[in-house]
């Protein structure tokens, strides 16, 4: 399922989006898009 959405606020790790057809706004990181987070000492190679 596909629905158009827009971005309201933009964060450095982080932005909120808004989807009108249901009336919901909420918060993604980019963590939860499946980036690796630095910190985490996750090593591509292994």
């Amino acid at each position: 399922m596909e629905e158009e959405g827009y971005l309201t606020r933009i964060f450095s790790n982080a932005f909120v989006a808004f989807v009108p057809r249901f009336e919901v706004e909420g918060l993604i990181r980019a963590r939860d898009l499946g980036l690796v987070d630095p910190k985490s000492g996750c090593n591509a190679k292994d």
